[in-house]
């Protein structure tokens, strides 16, 4: 698979996510939640589709999960959730009050994490939910579209083809998602 057919099948999914997922009307605000930073290429499709359908304002809150994994491996067990993530969900909760459409990434790498503190990681975990509680209880009441999605990266990739370069997992996994 050529690079440039990996940029087409990001374009269709991006496309997709836009137009059908999340129904992007003209005058509409969008906000990109969790977007992985090694993704970026993809996060700017997605951006593009959105604008192309009309949105006035599309904001992007990044995540990197090697910078998550380093504030875990030295952060103490009652430190919590990381400024950011306080500011990304007041963020969240002003985009859900202005009928914003919002998108939603699933981290595809928990396997980073896999020899840190577990007692860390549920602390996190536990403020990350009390702190997005009431933006998911918003979100439940159906006045704002919204979806879930994952951002095929190399992580994920050499989870599936381990014996691959990263470069050709990440070719095969996006030509995994365009076949279903």
């Amino acid at each position: 698979m050529k690079t440039s057919s990996v940029a087409v099948l990001q374009s269709r999914f991006a496309l997709l996510l836009a137009k059908i997922a999340l129904n992007v009307q003209k005058g509409q605000s969008v906000v990109l939640w969790k977007a992985p930073v090694e993704s970026q290429e993809f996060i700017r499709k997605i951006v593009e589709a959105c604008y192309m359908m009309g949105a006035v304002n599309v904001d992007v809150f990044w995540t990197d999960p090697y910078l998550d994994r380093a504030r875990f491996s030295t952060s103490p067990i009652e430190s919590c959730c990381a400024p950011q993530t306080e500011r990304s969900i007041e963020a969240l909760e002003r985009a859900s009050g202005n009928k914003a459409a919002i998108l939603l990434f699933d981290c595809t790498c928990a396997g980073i994490f896999a020899e840190l503190n577990i007692e860390i990681l549920s602390r996190e975990n536990s403020c990350e939910a009390r702190l997005f509680g009431p933006m998911w209880e918003e979100l439940s009441r159906g006045h704002t579209t919204w979806t879930v999605t994952v951002a095929p990266n190399t992580y994920w990739a050499m989870t599936i083809y381990p014996h691959d370069t990263p470069r050709n997992a990440l070719k095969k996994l996006w030509a995994d998602i365009a076949s279903t």
